[in-house]
């Protein structure tokens, strides 16, 4: 996996998280499932598979590009998450209230990661328009520390993305070892 970070030579990155995410499929096309997370509205880091092949693209100016694989059981590591803490309930999607995502996140990374310390940050929601119809997906921004507790699954949720909204810059777990 590639990990690519891109600063915004337009002074910011569009709002809209549908468009967003067409610039995003547009520029990996053949990729298939990409992660990315918008930390700053100047800022965004992509995960994909294939290196970038040019210096400046529609997302902006690559900054930073290095291979990131999940670390080995027991290596201590620092993890960083944009979520979408939601529960699914009577068929409705909705956000979990602030009392709720430090559950969700340790939920979310407990079969993978030993958490021994972890923030969450309520963002902004994305939203954009898809069809005419409104969307909205809450984000919780997780910063911690821990161990791996066990590395394949770990890489599963690398590579696949924690939780739901992924194609609106949510799951896209970064973790470095310390």
């Amino acid at each position: 996996m590639i990990l690519t970070w891109f600063a915004s030579l337009d002074g910011e990155l569009p709002r809209d998280s549908q468009q967003l995410h067409g610039l995003v499929a547009a520029e990996f096309p053949n990729e298939g499932r990409v992660l990315y997370a918008v930390p700053d509205r100047r800022i965004i880091a992509v995960q994909h598979r294939h290196p970038v092949k040019r210096s400046v693209t529609p997302l902006g100016l690559v900054m930073e590009e290095r291979l990131i694989d999940a670390p080995a059981t027991g290596v201590q590591v620092e993890f960083s998450l944009i979520g979408n803490a939601t529960v699914c309930k009577a068929g409705k999607r909705r956000a979990l209230p602030e009392d709720k995502h430090e559950a969700w996140g340790h939920r979310m990374l407990s079969d993978a990661l030993n958490i021994h310390d972890m923030e969450c940050e309520t963002l902004t929601p994305a939203t954009g328009w898809r069809k005419g119809a409104r969307l909205t997906h809450h984000r919780v921004c997780y910063h911690g520390h821990g161990s791996v507790k066990n590395q394949a699954n770990l890489e599963r949720l690398m590579l696949n993305g924690v939780g739901r909204a992924k194609a609106y810059g949510c799951g896209l777990l970064v973790v470095n070892p310390l």
